[in-house]
């Protein structure tokens, strides 16, 4: 038993609820990247390593702030803080599990996801924890963190980069803002304590923190229909967009009018049900466009043949035919 209770307080350095959204966000970016029906072997391995990564950077933070998560009502409770773990520990298993999670994916799937995968992790544990207490800037730079599992999953999938990627990274960009601005409203007492400058500390009556999260909210509206648009995505995700910004913008707008605690906490949760929502509609709905430039396939070159015929009354010289079926079957092979 003492030994589960262990494994229970590591578990919980990992933040589960906010690493399996980020892990969601990665598999959403894979799903997107990949032609066709997606690798389950590759998109399993792309979880897990954003899995690790991801949560032994949530470790980590923990580890840096458990003096002011001791001060704090919300996280007092948390391994560090009670002592259920010590510090070193705390050290050692953050860090071991991104080490972890960056080497399967580095060595497993593709250079490109496990850097993109420790940038995150590095921003999250050495900018974002520290600006915390000094500057609400600190919130871009934790937009920055959400907004890079969707190119690590994409990257898994196509082992590059393009434009539908930075589509789906803006998405998670702005929706961080609302959704982290609603949560510091909300428990702006509890971060007092623990000695942060997010935006509601610095703006005690909330006109411009709910201002800035209805801001964001619309910025949401025409990158949605952006990445309806890159992924040739139907009528069932266009719709079910516009319904899901309808319901988000109509919670920031209470807000706005009425700064209470609930209504920020109403926000905070519709922004949870938001964005896997608007996730599964697209990657449900979304068609992504084929990169068929430069491609040679077997039907192309048939077709070609029979057209050479007709035009002159024979077949290729044997020579030209020699020509052209190396390179039919090098383009195979890159398939």
């Amino acid at each position: 038993m003492p030994a589960l209770k262990k494994f229970a307080s590591y578990f919980e350095l990992t933040k589960l609820r906010l690493t399996s959204l980020v892990t969601f966000s990665t598999i959403a970016g894979f799903v997107i990247g990949s032609e066709g029906t997606p690798n389950l072997t590759r998109l399993a391995i792309t979880a897990v390593g954003t899995f690790l990564t991801a949560g032994g950077a949530n470790a980590l933070n923990q580890w840096m702030e458990a003096e002011r998560d001791a001060k704090m009502l919300r996280t007092r409770g948390r391994p560090l803080p009670t002592r259920r773990l010590s510090p070193l520990e705390g050290f050692a298993f953050g860090a071991g599990i991104i080490g972890l999670g960056f080497l399967l994916l580095f060595i497993t799937l593709n250079p490109l996801s496990a850097y993109l995968s420790l940038t995150a992790a590095g921003i999250y544990v050495l900018i974002y924890t520290p600006l915390k207490p000094i500057t609400s800037l600190c919130t871009v730079a934790g937009a920055m963190v959400g907004a890079i599992p969707p190119l690590l999953g994409y990257a898994g999938a196509a082992g590059r980069l393009e434009f539908p990627a930075f589509v789906l990274s803006s998405i998670l960009f702005v929706w961080q803002v609302p959704h982290f601005l609603a949560l510091s409203w909300a428990f702006r007492k509890d971060y007092s304590r623990g000695g942060y400058r997010m935006l509601p500390l610095v703006d005690p009556v909330g006109t411009l923190t709910s201002k800035m999260i209805l801001l964001y909210g619309f910025a949401l509206i025409p990158l949605s229909l952006l990445a309806g648009f890159e992924l040739n995505a139907g009528y069932i995700y266009r719709v079910g967009a516009f319904l899901l910004a309808i319901g988000f913008l109509w919670v920031m707008f209470r807000l706005l009018m009425n700064r209470s605690e609930g209504n920020a906490k109403m926000v905070f949760k519709a922004s949870v049900i938001y964005l896997p929502l608007l996730l599964i509609l697209l990657m449900l709905d979304a068609k992504p466009k084929k990169l068929t430039t430069g491609r040679i396939t077997a039907n192309e070159t048939s077709a070609n043949a029979s057209l050479n015929i007709q035009l002159t009354g024979g077949p290729m010289p044997k020579e030209k035919e020699s020509n052209h079926l190396p390179l039919v079957k090098d383009w195979d092979n890159r398939e």
